[in-house]
């Protein structure tokens, strides 16, 4: 029989050690039908991993998490797929979620040091949860009917709240470059793909994945210049494949959002002239002037926002004088 779920973990040389326990946890915790499919991006593969039941595929160097995606869905068989972080953990998933008929089903997620970070749905489609647990509704209603101020807190940004129909994957993964490095919005582009392209979406409250920010390569209290060069990675071709297969893709590209984003990791960061030179490879001047008045950065305490801006003085208004 033919599994109902895909599960899909890229990991590389920082996370493998996680692989071992995250099966187990999945076979412990998923009772539904499913298989684990394993992209192995490591460079070095001296060290033994029981991989178990699961099925491992390679592509001999990392791929980062965005090709390894795109790689993966060749070798998935269920009618969802679901792609899972290595270092997360999955909680108990319920068979009568196989009942479910949508394109996209959405569901909650806890941070560990956070509270639940998906019920600002129940917020803002509270009477979804009184009428049931589960709620099908249309993609595309649900797009035209929101801002991008609240775009997300609708589906949330992140591909591990998501299952997505392996048809609706199929349709559109040949739309994908092979072989793109990106890591920068990658989770929210593809999500912004199976949103646009799906008809239906399920609103699920079930909460049903563990995000461990404390290991995220994003995670402020850890930032290095290293860290920070990695999370921006590819920023420029996510925006180019945004404008080219997302309808009304500022929508779901908030650049503000983006540049902020990266503002508030770059005030941690040991050197933040460098990233911010980086950054400048990504965004334009009047884009990083304007991601100065994101409701993020005005919340900074006050030394963190005179940085920012005397980085953006030096760096930007040096360079339009020069003009």
């Amino acid at each position: 029989m033919k599994p109902f779920l895909s599960i899909v973990v890229a990991f590389c040389d920082k996370d493998y050690q996680y692989i071992e326990s995250l099966i187990d946890n999945i076979n412990q915790s998923i009772k539904l039908n499913h298989e684990i499919i394993l992209i192995d991006n490591r460079e070095s593969t001296d060290v033994f991993i029981n991989f178990k039941n699961a099925k491992v595929y390679k592509k001999g160097f990392n791929s980062y998490q965005f090709e390894a995606r795109r790689f993966s869905i060749q070798f998935c068989s269920g009618k969802y797929v679901w792609f899972v972080d290595a270092d997360d953990k999955i909680f108990n998933i319920n068979e009568d979620l196989q009942q479910i008929d949508a394109d996209l089903i959405c569901f909650n997620y806890v941070c560990k040091n956070k509270i639940i970070r998906f019920p600002y749905s129940i917020v803002k489609l509270k009477y979804l949860y009184e009428k049931s647990r589960i709620n099908i509704l249309s993609s595309k209603e649900l797009c035209n009917k929101y801002s991008k101020k609240d775009i997300w807190d609708i589906f949330g940004c992140t591909l591990w709240n998501k299952w997505i129909k392996r048809d609706l994957i199929n349709s559109v993964i040949n739309l994908i470059p092979e072989n793109k490095i990106i890591v920068a919005s990658e989770d929210i582009f593809y999500s912004s793909l199976f949103i646009t392209k799906s008809n239906t979406v399920a609103i699920c409250s079930d909460v049903i994945y563990l995000y461990n920010e404390t290991l995220a390569n994003g995670n402020e209290q850890t930032m290095t210049d290293n860290k920070f060069f990695h999370i921006i990675k590819g920023r420029k071709n996510s925006r180019e494949l945004f404008e080219k297969l997302i309808p009304d893709y500022e929508k779901f590209d908030d650049i503000q959002y983006s540049v902020a984003y990266f503002y508030c990791k770059l005030i941690s960061s040991q050197n933040p002239q460098v990233c911010f030179k980086e950054m400048m490879n990504h965004f334009s001047n009047e884009e990083l002037e304007y991601g100065l008045h994101h409701e993020w950065i005005t919340s900074l305490e006050e030394d963190q926002i005179e940085k920012l801006y005397n980085l953006y003085d030096v760096n930007c208004r040096k360079n339009l004088s020069d003009l």
